[in-house]
């Protein structure tokens, strides 16, 4: 039997109810983070990346709780994206965090982006 992973699901197969889930160190994050968008980006001849925006704090009152109090976002730490239908969620990105920023807009809330590259990386920039 040919069992390709990548392959859309079939037409047995329920896609009404789509299913994420963000690991940071093998720990997944805590349900009242707000995602505002994941962007995973995989092409040939190319490191993978990902991109994550959460909402996070008021810049006003100078509160940022996903920033101040979670280690797990810093850049250096492990990140894995699962995605799939219902409880069937696979793999679809393994990396390291290489960045994370506070963004604001005028009479916004702040977000948080974390950006993120394939672990393969770490094999590009070894010392000499």
């Amino acid at each position: 039997m040919n069992d390709n992973s990548n392959a859309p699901p079939s037409r047995d197969q329920a896609t009404d109810l789509v299913n994420y889930k963000i690991l940071l160190n093998g720990t997944a994050i805590c349900g009242e983070y707000k995602v505002i968008s994941l962007n995973v980006q995989r092409s040939f001849n190319r490191v993978a990346a990902a991109k994550i925006v959460l909402a996070d704090g008021d810049p006003a009152l100078q509160d940022f709780p996903i920033s101040g109090k979670d280690d797990a976002c810093k850049p250096g730490s492990k990140l894995e994206i699962q995605m799939g239908y219902h409880s069937q969620a696979k793999t679809v990105f393994s990396g390291i965090i290489v960045s994370h920023s506070i963004r604001s807009a005028k009479n916004k809330h702040s977000i948080l982006i974390i950006e993120a590259r394939d672990s393969g990386l770490q094999a590009l920039y070894r010392p000499q």
